[in-house]
This record gives C-alpha cells, structure tokens and sequence, in this order.
C-alpha cells in the first residue's frame, strides 16, 4: 500500500485511544458493522461466505441489519455482543470480535438454582438458539486468539448453536477487495493494517530485501551509530551520565528499530528525568504507537538523522519548546504529554554528501548538543 494520509478510522482511534483503556477491538467492530451496513443484500453474501468460507448457510441469509453492543440479558445479568446480526428483527449471526484478548467468563445460574461456568461464547450461543428458535450462526472473528478446543466440534455441547465458526481479520482485510465501490471500503481495509491486524503477504522481494538486511547493512549501521556514541562521549565526557542512567539494561542505546528507529540516549547530570535522544530514523506507514506520528507528523515520512530533547515535567516541556531555535521541530502534542517536545532533524542525503557517515553525523550530532545543552541551560 502506497503511503499517504492517516484513515479516518486511525484519526479517531489516535484521538480517543488512553492509556488505561486500549480500544482497537471496538473501533474495529464499530467500522465493521458501518461497513457491512452500506452493502446490499448481494454484496453482504459475497463478503460473508467468503470471509467465513466453511460456512454455507451464510449464503441463504437475507440482508441482515447489524448492530453493536446490544444488551442482552442472561440469569438477570446484562452481556454485550460485540456485533450482532438481525433479519426481520430477529437475531441471526453472533459475532465475538478478538485482537489477543482472552475470554471471559461468569456464572449462569439454571432453571433447577444450579450454576455453571461459561465462556462469552457459550453464552452468546446459548441466547442465540433461545432467540432464534434453536438456530443461528456463531462466529469467532480475531487476530491472534484463538478458538477454544472444543468450539469448532460439530456437537453443539455448551454452544448451543451448531453452526460455530471461526474467522480471521486477515480473511476481512483480503475480501474487502471483493467490496470496491462501498462507501469508505478502501479506508477500513487501510485501517486493519495500520492497526497491525491484517497485512499484505509477504512477496519474494520482501524476503529478497530481508536476505539483504541481514547480509550486513544491520551490522554496518549499528556499528557506526556506537561509533559516534563514544565519540559523543569522549567531547562530553561530564556533561551527561553516560551508561549510568536509569536505564542500566539498555546502556543507553537500543538498536531494536522499533518504530523504524535505532535510537540513542544519555542522561543530563544531577537530575532523573531529562534525556538527549539521536539516532537514524526510517519512513514507515502509520505506527499508532510511534510519536513520530501524533508529534512532528511532518518528519513522519522522512528517513534521516534526529536529535530531541525530552522531560518529565510540563514547565520543562514548554520552556525547551520556547528555547528551540529556528529550523528545530516542535512537538503538536500538549507539554507533560509529548515524548520528543523539540528535535531537530537532518535528511540522511546530507548527511551521505560526505565520503565518512559516522564522522559527518557526528559533526551534525555535536552541533546540536551544544544547542541542546544551551536550551536546557535556558529552561
């Protein structure tokens, strides 16, 4: 997929995504239930029979109207499927949507006052077959979860419901394909990937390029980033606490390239919570977990050298933003909750003008630690 602005879909989850609730299984069952509520009668067919392949009944169903988050009630108890299929306003199809969340489960107490254990999808099978006369469809739709052992056995056992199937957000993401001309079909498909659920697969350039990597660019530019470290150390050699920070583990540098990155840091003196960062940072597609994304979109796309700053108090945020000097980026995200409140950021072609990376990335490097020691000085 060709890069190119955030889906809509991304936009909302970044803006109401917080970090004591993660909410990419509601926001992709949200736009799954829009979605399949802009198809006709023909195009859900289509996109269901193939999307659950295994099974054949869902090609005999009329137009369904889809809903999210319907209570339903159990031994006095409220549930809320997470999506749920209706036809002539009675419940057909009961799907359970998974990123890599487990199951929960809870009591149902009996007719007799006994009570037993049941999982979500026991006990959205149950209701289905009391709802709908003892027939109806059970799905499982999930990334990384997996089925329980006994939910695809042909015996309906504690499900109730014999036609149980299980699907993937992988199959979603391919027969979205089948479904060209549905309003925001190509932004939902593009969303499924930003969100890491669903991704192209794999071709043989892409494994071509991996050989590649792993022949020896890895070790060629993780050697010179440590290069230029220690030569950062050697000018600054009091200036900053270098290996002995709050990160022992890590010594200060991680060469993990998350969010397409090899990033460096070094602690300021006499204080635990003040940071330099530098690295080399890489284009990639939208990462909902990448600063680079919310902060300075504008370098998003840009691969390149970066040196930041960063703090743990709000007045340090807003006093760096306010010593930048011209040409540094600063952080869209409001001071006390940004990562990177300032950096500054080369292209890598200039950079690679001259004949030695490591001897012209520390010369740009140390340019920017004297302004950097000179903003903190500030702030």
């Amino acid at each position: 997929m060709s890069r190119s602005a955030p889906s809509l879909y991304s936009r909302l989850k970044k803006y109401q995504d917080t970090s004591e609730r993660e909410s990419l299984e509601n926001y992709l069952t949200e736009g799954l239930c829009d979605l399949l509520n802009r198809m006709d009668r023909e195009r859900q067919r289509a996109f269901l029979s193939t999307t659950i392949p295994t099974c054949t009944a869902l090609q005999e169903i009329p137009r369904l109207k889809w809903k999210t988050q319907v209570s339903i009630s159990m031994s006095a108890k409220s549930h809320y499927p997470d999506l749920i299929g209706y036809a002539k306003g009675k419940p057909v199809v009961v799907v359970e949507v998974k990123v890599g969340a487990a199951f929960t489960q809870s009591q149902k107490e009996n007719e007799d006052g006994s009570k037993e254990l049941l999982s979500q999808l026991q006990r959205y099978g149950q209701w289905l077959h009391a709802e709908n006369a003892g027939s109806g469809i059970l799905i499982l739709l999930s990334a990384f979860t997996q089925p329980p052992a006994d939910f695809l056995d042909e015996e309906p056992d504690e499900y109730a419901i014999k036609e149980r199937h299980a699907t993937t957000w992988q199959r979603v993401f391919e027969q979205l394909d089948t479904q060209e001309g549905v309003p925001l079909e190509r932004d939902y498909k593009q969303f499924l990937e930003e969100a890491k659920v669903a991704v192209n697969n794999p071709t043989r350039k892409d494994f071509s390029i991996l050989e590649l990597y792993l022949d020896g660019p890895y070790e060629r530019i993780t050697h010179a980033l440590k290069s230029i470290r220690a030569q950062l150390a050697r000018e600054y050699p009091n200036s900053f606490n270098w290996g002995r920070d709050e990160k022992p583990q890590s010594l200060g540098f991680q060469y993990e390239w998350q969010n397409a990155s090899a990033t460096n840091w070094a602690m300021l003196p006499k204080t635990k919570d003040a940071y330099f960062h530098w690295g080399v940072k890489f284009p990639v597609d939208v990462n909902l977990q990448s600063s680079w994304a919310s902060e300075h979109p504008q370098l998003e796309k840009s691969i390149g050298v970066f040196f930041g700053i960063s703090a743990d108090y709000e007045e340090d945020d807003e006093a760096l933003k306010k010593a930048a000097p011209s040409g540094w980026s600063i952080s869209m995200v409001d001071s006390g909750n940004c990562e990177y409140p300032v950096i500054c950021f080369t292209p890598l072609d200039t950079i690679l003008e001259g004949d030695n990376f490591a001897e012209e990335c520390f010369n740009w490097l140390k340019l920017r630690f004297d302004e950097g020691l000179k903003m903190w000085d500030k702030a």
